[in-house]
């Protein structure tokens, strides 16, 4: 039976041929994530044409994703590309003029840096490699005085961040600007936005997109402390959020993090907005044939705890094995999936927090979970011109996967990252079709056998969920 918790890989060198990229796709990749780290525009272009051609090919809705760069303060070019600093070294940050940096001294491309940085204020630089502590100011040269706290490596263009320090850096750089009037244009489904730290970078950067092409949809990347103080109002505007553990980590206490992504995952759930979970999933397999026994349960939890998505990074862009590490995640998700109902981890929160205030389609939507758990359904097929549908049922977490059928394809493809629904594109709209034939069909298409129950919901108008059928094949 198909897998609800959906699967991101990130492309790039290792995945970027066709070969590789339709084995990834026949083993359960759901969305192409592209990154212009991975490769220039032109390249991306490459990744789309060829992405868009195996989905036509294979009949599967494989949607993409964009990342934008985000507002980083990086640093600037070292003289050796990559520095030791010895712990207790002193080390100062210029901020007024651009410099070759050495042990000593390096510059960076913030200039009111200066401004925002406090006496004290830690300093984490290269992806917490070296930490350096404020010691003092210069007003004359606004240069900032620091001591590495540890040993490490500061490299060239490497990430610089202060977790007490809200930056003032615009949210949507001239290069992000390219990139999103790029995603606009190429008909990419789903934008990542990097670093946002309130609910304004989201909409800034929808007013761009949103311009050029209505239909894609902007997911809020929690990366760095700003978001997570801001995450209630950055939910409400985003599309869905990602979690990206690894920058994150650099800016939260490490033991925090578990907390915390077990409180914003239950938050996407109880809205029903879609939430993925990356870096260092199954990050071992970057060399090794097999996961690690740690690296399996962290999968098993992130489904368990109610996921939509779990995004594969740096292993299948530099991973020897791309394939067989989606074809590892997919298995897994697939047991941890089959014994969820056993363990009664995944709780149904949506349902408790709307359980005051139940419309009509909401009711309906009710009506089929609880009918689909009582009759073992293997489908649920609904019927939904906007999608909305399937989303509602989505939220609350079916036994079984959903089929949303609607003649609008890009509707198809704003779905595929909500768990359990599995787009159909139908040649009428879908209040015009014979129901229980068509859906037959795609019973049949997804697995089904003679004998199998699945459940029938839609409604006769757009916005109007009002029927549910029980059938068999």
């Amino acid at each position: 039976m198909l897998n609800k918790t959906k699967i991101i890989c990130t492309i790039g060198q290792q995945s970027e041929s066709e070969n590789v990229l339709e084995e990834m796709l026949l083993a359960g990749m759901n969305v192409a994530r592209l990154n212009l780290t991975n490769g220039s525009i032109s390249v991306q272009q490459r990744y789309i044409d060829t992405i868009k051609r195996l989905s036509l090919i294979h009949d599967r809705a494989l949607s993409l994703m964009l990342d934008t760069y985000g507002p980083k303060i990086k640093t600037h070019i070292f003289k050796n590309d990559i520095e030791p600093i010895g712990k207790g070294c002193k080390v100062t940050i210029h901020t007024k003029e651009e410099i070759v940096g050495d042990a000593h001294n390096f510059s960076i491309n913030y200039e009111k840096f200066y401004d925002d940085i406090s006496l004290s204020d830690e300093i984490f630089v290269n992806n917490g490699n070296v930490t350096l502590k404020v010691l003092r100011k210069n007003d004359e040269d606004k240069t900032i005085e620091c001591e590495a706290l540890k040993s490490g490596n500061i490299c060239s263009n490497c990430l610089v961040s202060v977790p007490t320090m809200v930056s003032s850096l615009p949210c949507i750089s001239n290069e992000d600007a390219a990139i999103l009037k790029f995603a606009s244009i190429s008909g990419v489904d789903f934008v990542g936005a990097s670093f946002v730290r309130t609910a304004q970078d989201i909409l800034d950067i929808k007013e761009i997109v949103k311009k050029d092409n209505p239909n894609i949809f902007v997911f809020a990347k929690i990366e760095n402390k700003s978001a997570v103080d801001h995450f209630d109002e950055i939910l409400e505007v985003s599309d869905g959020i990602i979690i990206s553990r690894g920058d994150l980590s650099f800016e939260i206490s490490y033991e925090l993090l578990p907390i915390i992504q077990k409180k914003i995952i239950r938050k996407c759930n109880i809205v029903g907005k879609p939430i993925i979970v990356g870096t260092q999933v199954l990050s071992s397999m970057t060399r090794n044939k097999r996961p690690s026994r740690a690296e399996v349960a962290d999968v098993a939890n992130l489904v368990l705890d109610g996921v939509d998505g779990i995004s594969l990074a740096n292993v299948t862009t530099t991973g020897l094995y791309p394939v067989k590490t989606v074809k590892e995640l997919s298995k897994i998700i697939k047991v941890t999936e089959e014994h969820a109902g056993e363990l009664e981890n995944i709780n149904n929160a949506s349902l408790e927090s709307t359980a005051f205030e139940f419309p009509l389609d909401d009711a309906v939507a009710n009506a089929v979970i609880t009918t689909a758990k009582e009759v073992n359904a293997k489908l649920i097929v609904a019927f939904s011109e906007s999608g909305a549908t399937a989303k509602r049922i989505s939220k609350y977490r079916p036994i079984c996967p959903i089929a949303s059928v609607s003649s609008n394809a890009n509707i198809r493809m704003s779905l595929t990252l909500n768990w359990g629904i599995y787009p159909v594109v139908a040649n009428h709209k879908t209040y015009e079709i014979d129901f229980m034939s068509f859906a037959s069909e795609i019973a049949v298409y997804y697995g089904l056998k003679e004998g199998d129950t699945f459940i029938i919901t839609g409604g006769n108008g757009v916005g109007n969920t009002n029927l549910m059928k029980v059938c068999k094949l």
